[in-house]
């Protein structure tokens, strides 16, 4: 607890709003003086009484705890004396509050936590106009109940068929079959367009969960992803904060995923994605308020393909600081150690990637990419034998590792493995068989690096074969 914290709840513990603790004014006192309290009880009371006092005051901190939630939020805290009014007898007090909060509501922008406040408030606000017998009333907001009804269930069933498309590849679980097939037998878009016309202003909310949850459906389209994007971009003014946010992780995990299966070039699209979300001042993925792990080196990896060196750097520069305090040292040395590979200061790269702690599996490879190509250029040969090998021992060993990384890191380390052997010594059969592995499918770690490593080696052939 904080000192104004623990100040606040002694006062409470003295006066509360609800039962009073079973602990003596002593006991508060020393609470609110000691800096150890834990001290002052040894000294002063048998393990018995501790342990009462403990019980006690933790069952007063929940109450303080809830008492000051409740006071912070003004919606519940007005919702709640609504209720005590109405149980009073001063109905029209009641009233008058769901009235204003229902009309409020109606000028919102939606999303699902107000959808589902419209429902609840409604039910309420109909309650005491049916107990009133304000039948008019009743009627509209009945009416207008129904509606928002299906608008919530739409909404909802749609965000869901989102996260199912995500899920089904992963689980054959009979409950997904269950969702599928109620889901299949909704006529989504002749709701979407009777909602275009009978409450225009929810059409943008469905409108965009339904086309991105198309999108998840078919075969990858540029032009079908272009359709969706300036949907986005045309109804966006119509989304809150929360929701826009949701739907630019949404395309930016799908154009990933898409890139990641061979798809084609998808990294225009990506920078344009992150620096609109990021010129909306949308920066949740690199705190990791959402989808657990930071962003943070993802854009500064699609900038640097795009050859955007000072965005990228101007961008690790004013955004690291937003990075969870536990993981700022290392993105900050892995993008860096990045942006010197690609400005091709390999001293650079090596020292900022040898700070990195591998604490998983991501750190790891980054770290021995990097470390291995940043020696090869360096022609430290020897060492970079040595990290292939400490490589080739993690990949053996590590039990965090996908086996697609496995698989295509395996291949990265053959391919170097062949090009430092032919700078060693020349051997044109090394040469043969590196020609021979790059000609295969290079969606693997490092393939810009390694290809460019290809052309270097056909312009030498090309210069000596001249001299001849």
């Amino acid at each position: 607890m904080s000192e104004s914290e623990r100040r606040d709840f002694g006062n409470y513990l003295k006066a509360p709003i609800g039962r009073k603790p079973r602990v003596s004014n002593r006991i508060i006192d020393a609470f609110l003086n000691h800096e150890n309290f834990e001290v002052f009880m040894n000294e002063n009371f048998n393990k018995r009484s501790q342990w009462n006092s403990y019980s006690e005051l933790t069952n007063s901190l929940e109450d303080y705890l809830a008492a000051k939630k409740l006071l912070q939020n003004i919606n519940d805290r007005n919702e709640f004396l609504a209720e005590e009014f109405s149980h009073r007898g001063l109905t029209d007090l009641s009233k008058a509050y769901y009235e204003k909060e229902v009309s409020k509501l109606n000028v919102s922008i939606p999303d699902e936590r107000i959808l589902t406040r419209f429902l609840h408030l409604q039910q309420k606000y109909s309650e005491l106009l049916n107990f009133d017998g304000e039948f008019k009333k009743l009627e509209s907001i009945l009416n207008s109940r129904y509606e928002i009804h299906v608008i919530k269930s739409v909404f909802e069933s749609l965000m869901l068929q989102v996260e199912y498309e995500n899920r089904a590849t992963q689980s054959k679980d009979l409950r997904l079959e269950l969702f599928r097939f109620y889901n299949n037998s909704i006529d989504f878009k002749r709701i979407i367009q009777l909602t275009k016309k009978t409450a225009p202003r929810f059409y943008p909310l469905l409108s965009i969960v339904q086309k991105i949850s198309y999108l998840q459906t078919q075969p990858f389209s540029f032009s079908h992803f272009e359709k969706v994007r300036k949907h986005f971009y045309k109804y966006m003014d119509c989304f809150t904060l929360e929701f826009k946010t949701w739907i630019y992780f949404l395309f930016i995990n799908y154009l990933i995923r898409c890139n990641n299966l061979g798809y084609g070039e998808t990294d225009k699209y990506l920078f344009e994605l992150i620096r609109k979300k990021i010129g909306e001042g949308i920066t949740d993925d690199l705190q990791h308020k959402i989808f657990g792990r930071s962003h943070f080196r993802d854009y500064v990896t699609v900038a640097l393909r795009l050859n955007e060196l000072k965005w990228a750097s101007e961008f690790i520069d004013n955004y690291s600081t937003l990075l969870p305090p536990g993981h700022r040292k290392n993105e900050e040395n892995v993008t860096r150690a990045m942006l010197s590979l690609k400005k091709q200061d390999y001293n650079s790269s090596a020292d900022f990637i040898a700070n990195v702690r591998r604490s998983d599996y991501l750190y790891s490879t980054d770290y021995f990419r990097i470390i291995i190509i940043s020696k090869f250029e360096l022609n430290d040969y020897m060492e970079c034998m040595k990290e292939i090998n400490k490589f080739k021992r993690y990949l053996w060993t590590g039990t965090d590792v996908p086996e697609p990384y496995i698989e295509k890191y395996k291949r990265f380390l053959k391919i170097v493995s062949l090009l430092i052997e032919y700078k060693q010594t020349g051997d044109a059969s090394s040469l043969e068989e590196f020609n021979a592995e790059i000609d295969k499918d290079m969606t693997i770690p490092g393939s810009n690096w390694i290809l460019e490593k290809a052309r270097e080696l056909k312009k030498m052939k090309y210069r000596r074969a001249s001299v001849k």
